[in-house]
């Protein structure tokens, strides 16, 4: 482990009760014994820094609204020794140890407890919240104050500093997944479906998104899914972008920066978690990148993409943490995220309709033979490496053009071709490469089938 006497504690906290005896989900103390620490309940409500020689002195009193069923930032900066231990609260500082005092517990140097109090080094339970607390990260390192609005501003990420115990598979928790857009027949949609992960069932959103798409691909940000080539008409050629608020369930409104620079058709999008994407191929070795905080896509394209093909032969992509990989039947290129660059790549592509599908466990997955259709079995990419790890049954034979969700431990196929387009499903599991078709309730229901529609997820 890494030297923690300079360090930065950010927590995400949603409580479900206002019991005073379950109240403290960051206590941090430094080598003098002071800590800072949040309370919360009934009618204690405040902010404070302490040592464990006196009684409390609070330093806030507002109540901004801790225990109110939402989720906030919780951070504590540890600065080495001899400087204020300060506390924030959804990205603003609220307190710092300089003064506040507290007696009854007795604090251990250099302590840190998320979830309860510390007492003569053992967790104190009686003080363990009830609530929920997710995105746990220790960086060892003093963050700034921009910093950690930033983390706050990202809803729990922030970009430069070394993390520690919260990996790549973590920082989001992914609970539903969305899909949009598609065709059957030569008709685009507008529609979207949302799916539970718990529960394997989809609903029927209703149409969405603001123009029709088929033969498009597209990305998420935390809260919003963008698809791009929505021509309102099959299959066509475009910049227009579309764009579903996936956590009011809602139409986004959209503006002209969002769009494409270079019109494509049937694209590939990859992505770097939610902070930018990548779009090339569809007509045009060019490449659009979008960021996904400022909603906006560069004025300019980037050069050396995928040549890629239009007329439906397709690109496809999935995405890992730091690279992306995109594809047809002639190239694969690597995509590195940090500087821009692409790169040809040990090929790996079959076809570009069999559709390309990513995961938080290091692995990507593709068609191993057909084109439209005719996909029986995935290739499987392994990042870290870099190495085929081989082939795998898909779960629905004789498939292309596939609409594929990403999830936690587990994903979704919403439709597919095989032949016609349609509304089969599959639930795929990561661990084992295994899964089970046609799962009752999961497929969409808006249209007698969508295929070449794009998927988006949130927490």
């Amino acid at each position: 482990m890494a030297d923690l006497s300079s360090c930065t504690v950010i927590c995400w906290l949603k409580y479900t009760s206002t019991d005073n005896t379950h109240r403290i989900p960051v206590y941090v103390v430094d080598s003098n014994g002071k800590f800072v620490f949040i309370e919360v309940g009934s009618s204690q409500n405040f902010f404070a820094g302490a040592t464990e020689t006196q009684s409390i002195n609070q330093k806030s009193n507002s109540n901004p609204g801790t225990n109110d069923g939402k989720w906030h930032q919780l951070a504590v900066v540890r600065n080495g020794t001899g400087t204020a231990l300060k506390l924030y609260f959804d990205g603003a500082l609220v307190a710092s140890t300089q003064d506040n005092v507290y007696g009854g517990w007795t604090a251990g140097a250099s302590d840190i407890s998320v979830g309860c109090g510390f007492n003569n080094g053992s967790a104190y339970t009686s003080s363990a919240i009830d609530g929920y607390i997710r995105n746990v990260t220790i960086y060892n390192q003093a963050l700034s104050l921009e910093q950690i609005s930033l983390n706050f501003n990202r809803r729990g990420r922030t970009g430069n500093p070394r993390r520690f115990w919260t990996g790549f598979k973590y920082k989001q928790i992914i609970n539903y997944a969305y899909t949009a857009c598609g065709y059957k027949s030569s008709s685009p949609w507008t529609s979207v479906h949302k799916t539970v992960s718990s529960t394997d069932q989809t609903t029927n959103l209703g149409n969405l998104m603001q123009y029709a798409g088929s033969y498009i691909s597209g990305a998420c940000s935390e809260k919003v899914l963008w698809l791009w080539g929505a021509s309102n008409s099959f299959p066509g050629t475009t910049t227009q972008a579309v764009a579903t608020n996936m956590f009011t369930d809602s139409a986004y409104s959209l503006t002209s920066a969002m769009n494409l620079v270079q019109s494509r058709n049937d694209s590939a999008t990859v992505f770097k978690e939610h902070d930018f994407s990548w779009t090339s191929g569809g007509g045009s070795s060019s490449v659009d990148k979008f960021n996904f905080y400022t909603e906006t896509m560069r004025s300019s394209t980037l050069s050396g993409g995928i040549p890629g093909w239009d007329g439906q032969q397709g690109d496809s992509g999935f995405s890992d943490q730091h690279y992306g990989y995109w594809g047809y039947s002639g190239s694969t290129q690597r995509i590195t995220f940090a500087t821009d660059t692409f790169a040809t790549w040990t090929h790996f592509w079959h076809y570009g309709q069999q559709k390309g599908m990513s995961s938080k466990w290091r692995k990507g997955y593709t068609g191993n033979e057909g084109s439209y259709a005719g996909g029986y079995n995935f290739r499987r990419w392994y990042f870290p490496t870099d190495t085929n790890l081989g082939n795998v049954s898909k779960p629905q034979p004789n498939c292309g053009e596939e609409n594929f969700t990403m999830g936690q431990d587990h994903q979704y196929m919403l439709g597919n071709f095989d032949g016609v387009q349609n509304n089969e499903n599959w639930r795929y599991v990561y661990a084992t490469d295994t899964g089970t078709a046609n799962v009752a309730g999961l497929s969409p229901t808006a249209h007698a089938g969508q295929s070449s529609g794009q998927c988006g997820w949130r927490e």
